[in-house]
């Protein structure tokens, strides 16, 4: 059934006026940082004079880019790596305690920032990390790790068990199995993880205000750190140009992967994800001069045949789910 022009004439203009709401502000901010403006360094005309003085700022613009780049790396490398661990050990195994471990990560989300930054700030002086680059990461890290595990065991749940049980037969262990075959189907919600982990950690005030000295700055800090001069004057011009260097990266990154960002928080993958993945590979991951290419030439090909027919099978299984719902959702069913 065709939607009638006038809801979709409808549909277009609040789109329209949503996008504008969003992107006004960023529009605003990107003219302002060469706009002139008193009390900033433009003052008449139009120039780059804020960027220099944001170039120039204390321990200068380069350092603390150099400073938010590496907590971002240490938060999106740790988030991505951890969270898919855990996501997959909450999804595929069976162990006493799993589901209490899983409530207790998600537990995390209930505990805000400032109970818990004190006592990190005591410990981390104990240990060494204190006004360090690698601790800031690990503490966004940290509070990145519920939604993130959320995401990475709702996209494990999603995918069919029999596809790591055709490689197991195949010869592959859990480890081999998670990084040939599911990684591939997950990497939307992998990305997923990673651009949230980049956004926290890229725009993130509140710990590095803690934990981390002038030097050890990020960009954000140094930013609120430049917005009061002498006198208490503001130096807006300054603080756009902040803000838009900010915000190249973010867009940048999101543009390129927001159709993985988006299928990231789908339940379910669709069938190209799943099948994307070439399963086929699977019987033939015994190399020349694995075990059990070494073995007797008919125990191998008897379980090459099994993993392949169980791959057959179950591309036949999703081959008729799909075409069933297909057919159920046709508009004269």
């Amino acid at each position: 059934m065709t939607t009638p022009l006038w809801k979709r004439v409808i549909v277009y203009i609040l789109e329209g006026l949503l996008a504008l709401v969003f992107i006004s502000p960023l529009i605003w901010v990107v003219v302002c940082s060469f706009s002139p403006q008193p009390g900033s360094a433009q003052s008449k005309g139009w120039g780059v004079n804020n960027y220099l003085t944001l170039f120039g700022y204390q321990e200068g613009l380069p350092k603390y880019l150099f400073n938010s780049v590496v907590v971002t790396l240490v938060a999106v490398v740790f988030s991505v790596v951890v969270c898919t661990l855990a996501g997959y050990s909450f999804s595929r195994f069976d162990y006493p305690g799993r589901n209490l471990g899983f409530m207790v990560t998600l537990s995390i989300l209930m505990v805000p920032y400032a109970s818990l930054l004190i006592p990190l700030m005591v410990w981390y002086k104990d240990i060494g990390l204190n006004d360090s680059l690698l601790g800031v990461g690990l503490v966004i890290t940290l509070f990145q790790l519920p939604m993130s595990t959320f995401i990475m065991r709702n996209a494990f749940d999603a995918i069919p068990k029999d596809m790591e049980e055709a490689a197991m037969v195949d010869g592959c262990n859990s480890l081999q199995s998670l990084i040939k075959i599911l990684v591939p189907v997950v990497k939307p919600s992998m990305v997923t993880v990673g651009l949230l982990a980049f956004l926290e950690a890229w725009n993130n005030f509140m710990i590095p205000l803690y934990l981390s000295s002038s030097s050890n700055a990020t960009l954000p800090l140094a930013l609120v750190n430049m917005r009061q001069q002498t006198m208490g004057v503001i130096d807006y011009g300054a603080t756009e140009a902040g803000v838009v260097i900010l915000m190249i990266p973010a867009a940048i990154l999101f543009l390129a992967l927001q159709k993985y960002y988006v299928k990231g928080f789908m339940l379910e993958p669709s069938r190209a994800d799943i099948w994307r993945c070439q399963p086929w590979e699977t019987v033939h991951w015994l190399s020349p001069g694995s075990s059990l290419s070494r073995a007797e030439g008919g125990v191998a090909k008897s379980r090459q045949g099994l993993a392949k027919s169980l791959i057959l099978r179950k591309y036949h299984e999703c081959n008729y789910y799909f075409s069933f719902l297909e057919a159920a959702s046709r508009p004269d069913r």
